[in-house]
């Protein structure tokens, strides 16, 4: 055999044996790779299971075993505040035991009705309904004067829990709020003021500003909405002077205006006073001032 012959089957044996080799290189790799695949899709639903049994049952335990002290949720859900509540209330108001409203209003709290809830349904009733028994000589002057104070001592006191977690708004709305000058009525003032703040709104409240005062803000600073509140009719021409001094001046000439308070008005009054919108509730100025705000925003 020459050696050609011999080189070339030499050569050629070898890659025979080369290919065979190849051959079961790849199919263990093949075999590698499919445990691998079956490995990494164990570990992929491993560790979804793992997520969810933490997700459903780990993380919940934990959050309730780390809940803050002195927290007591309610487990179900309260009944409608009703007339009989608020008849005791005005009750415990007006007794002599100092503490036995705040007790009262305590315990249905903590029964489930948030702060807004008793903020329209309870506190603002009550005040009514003391009025009425002022009016109707059930009440003395001491007594109106103590459940006032009480009332308004209660809702100054909840002003940093009520607003603590405002609304973000960007930009932020403002309003300047104030009872007619002379006015004396100022617990739903308060409560309005702080209904604003928890919805995000830049609040500025002028209790006791007389028109000058009023007149002299609006000029300097730029304000969405001017909401005034008025108690009784002595005060119409007072307030419809005010309107339109506040509306000459108003550094935003397209301010809004609500007129509001215990004085019920009618469509007749809102335009004699040139006012844009009337709110009831809080939540009521809310949604009008929001509305209010929007159709400003619109371009012509």
């Amino acid at each position: 055999m020459s050696a050609m012959s011999m080189s070339a089957g030499h050569d050629a044996g070898d890659s025979a044996d080369s290919d065979s080799a190849d051959g079961e290189n790849w199919v263990g790799a093949r075999t590698w790779q499919a445990g691998q695949d079956l490995a990494a899709a164990a570990g992929r639903g491993t560790r979804q299971m793992l997520l969810q049994t933490l997700g459903a049952e780990i993380i919940p335990r934990l959050l309730r075993s780390h809940q803050p002290a002195g927290v007591d949720l309610p487990h179900h859900i309260p009944t409608a505040l009703s007339q009989g509540d608020i008849e005791a209330f005005v009750r415990d108001c007006i007794a002599g035991d100092p503490s036995a409203h705040e007790q009262r209003f305590a315990a249905l709290r903590a029964d489930g009705h948030d702060l807004p809830e008793l903020y329209l349904d309870l506190l603002a009733p009550t005040a009514r309904a003391i009025g009425r028994l002022w009016e109707s000589d059930d009440c003395t002057f001491p007594e109106v004067t103590l459940a006032v104070f009480r009332l308004q001592s209660l809702v100054h006191g909840l002003n940093d829990e009520f607003c603590a977690n405002p609304a973000h708004r960007d930009p932020q709305h403002r309003i300047l709020l104030a009872p007619v000058p002379g006015s004396h009525h100022t617990l739903g003032f308060y409560m309005l003021a702080q209904f604003f703040r928890r919805d995000g709104w830049s609040v500025c409240s002028a209790i006791e500003a007389d028109p000058a005062t009023l007149v002299a803000a609006a000029r300097a600073d730029w304000y969405d909405i001017v909401a005034l509140s008025i108690s009784c009719d002595s005060e119409i021409e007072r307030l419809q002077t005010l309107v339109h001094d506040i509306r000459g001046a108003s550094l935003n000439p397209r301010v809004g205006i609500m007129i509001g308070g215990p004085l019920g008005l009618d469509d007749r009054l809102r335009t004699l006073l040139c006012a844009e919108a009337y709110s009831g509730d809080a939540r009521e100025a809310l949604r009008t001032a929001h509305g209010l705000v929007h159709e400003r925003g619109r371009p012509n």
